[in-house]
């Protein structure tokens, strides 16, 4: 008795997870019925922003870029290439799966006296150029010099 008593009464919970399951997946198909037009509204993150990057002059011709990446424990980074046309710097910060070996053109080095040991800097050659960070897919994005 106490047997199909407690199987019910499962039976009932199951059930009851079941309808909240269906509510929880209508709603992640379906959304809001603005969700699209909220989606599409929003700008995309900033890349400089969001690892807090900074430049600035080191040397004659140098300048040091600096970047707290997002965490992440399946990669490591290893610093930056980049190429300038004259007009524009392009800097790809350059990361791999930590289980690799992998180079940059400028190799990444901790920030001393930083907050964390996170924070990385690379020197790049600079010769006046508009710099543009460029992230994974579209993503590019101007860093400025401060003056």
């Amino acid at each position: 008795m106490t047997s199909s008593l407690f199987l019910r009464a499962r039976c009932r919970w199951l059930s009851g997870l079941g309808v909240c399951l269906l509510a929880i997946s209508g709603t992640a198909c379906f959304g809001t019925p603005d969700a699209k037009n909220t989606m599409n509204s929003n700008p995309a993150p900033s890349l400089v922003n969001a690892w807090n990057m900074q430049l600035r002059p080191v040397e004659a011709e140098q300048v040091q870029l600096t970047f707290r990446p997002l965490i992440s424990s399946a990669k490591k980074y290893v610093g930056a290439d980049y190429r300038s046309d004259g007009q524009t710097l392009w800097v790809t910060l350059k990361s791999c799966p930590v289980s690799e070996n992998c180079t940059a053109m400028s190799p990444a080095r901790p920030v001393k006296g930083a907050a964390d040991r996170f924070t990385y800097a690379v020197v790049l050659p600079y010769k006046g150029e508009k710099v543009i960070v460029q992230g994974q897919g579209d993503v590019r994005e101007e860093l400025p010099l401060p003056h």
